[in-house]
C-alpha cells in the first residue's frame, strides 16, 4: 500500500489543505498524532499490552549491557539475582529482610553507619589483604644477643574499632623475640609507648606432617591515634645459617 497523507477536513481560511501529523499503527494504516499541552503523547505498554498505571507497574527487560541513569529520589527493586555498580556516593536503604553482598574493588570503600535501627547484621570477609609486610634477614654467622628494628609508618584501618592481627614468621631453627612498639603525637611531641605486645616466634619445627614456622598476635584499636610503630626483633643465638623472618599486618575484624 502507498503512503498517503491525512489531511484538514477544512483547510483554514483561503488555504489549500494541509498535512496532518501522523503515525502508522502498525497494523492497517496512519492515525492523527495526539497530544497534551503542545508536546506529542506517548503511551507506554507493558508486555501484557496494558498501560503502565499504580495497579498495573509492569516492566521493563534490559538485555546485552544496558545503561540506567537515575537522577533525584527514585526506589530500584530487584527480585531475583542481578548486579549493581554506583559511581560516585549512593545511600541504599532497606525494608524488610534481605542480604547484601558487597564485593570490594580498587579503591573502593564500604561505609557502615552506626545508626542500626534494623538490626542488620555485617558481615567482613576474612581473606582481607594484608595491610603491611616486610622481611628480616639474619646472615649466617650473626652474634649472639642480636636485634633488628623494622619502623613503620602511619597505617589506616579500613574499619574503625576492628581487631588486627601481627603475624611473624621465621624459617630458621633459632627462637626469636618480636616486640611491638607503638609511636604516638600529643601535644606537639612523639614519643614511642611500652612494648603492646611481647611474643615469641618458635623456631621451626616439624610436627605430624606439619611445619610450623609463625607465630600470632592479635590486638584491638591497634591503629588508633597512632603516627606509626616498631617491631623489635631479638634473639641469643649464633646463627650457623641465613634466617629470613616476615612481620604482616591484617584486620580479622
Amino acid at each position: 500500500m502507498a503512503d498517503t497523507l491525512i489531511r484538514e477536513g477544512v483547510a483554514y481560511g483561503s488555504q489549500p489543505l494541509s498535512p496532518v501529523p501522523q503515525y502508522w499503527d502498525g497494523v492497517s494504516g496512519y492515525e492523527k498524532v495526539r497530544g497534551v499541552n503542545g508536546a506529542i503523547r506517548a503511551i507506554l505498554f507493558n508486555s501484557a499490552g496494558e498501560t503502565f498505571t499504580g495497579a498495573s507497574p509492569g516492566s521493563v527487560k534490559l538485555t546485552a549491557t544496558s545503561t540506567v541513569a537515575i537522577s533525584g529520589v527514585a526506589t530500584v527493586n530487584f527480585s531475583g539475582s542481578g548486579t549493581v555498580v554506583v559511581s560516585g556516593t549512593a545511600t541504599v536503604n532497606f525494608s524488610g529482610n534481605g542480604t547484601v553482598e558487597v564485593v570490594s574493588s580498587a579503591g573502593a570503600s564500604a561505609y557502615f553507619s552506626t545508626a542500626n535501627p534494623g538490626n542488620i547484621r555485617i558481615f567482613a570477609p576474612f581473606n582481607t589483604q594484608a595491610f603491611y609486610s616486610a622481611t628480616v634477614t639474619w646472615s649466617s654467622g650473626s652474634t649472639a644477643t642480636s636485634s633488628q628494628t623494622l619502623t613503620v609508618g602511619t597505617i589506616t584501618a579500613s574499619l574503625s574499632g576492628s581487631t588486627n592481627e601481627i603475624v611473624a614468621t621465621n624459617d630458621g631453627p633459632y627462637v626469636l623475640t618480636l616486640n611491638v612498639y607503638k609511636t604516638i603525637s600529643a601535644n606537639g611531641s612523639t614519643f614511642n609507648t611500652s612494648a603492646l605486645a611481647t611474643v615469641t616466634i618458635p623456631a621451626e619445627v616439624i610436627t605430624a606432617g606439619i611445619t610450623i614456622n609463625a607465630t600470632r598476635t592479635t590486638l584491638v584499636g591497634m591503629f588508633n591515634f597512632n603516627t606509626g610503630f616498631i617491631f623489635r626483633l631479638t634473639t641469643t643465638a649464633a646463627f650457623t645459617a641465613q634466617v629470613t623472618n616476615n612481620v604482616i599486618i591484617k584486620e580479622v575484624y
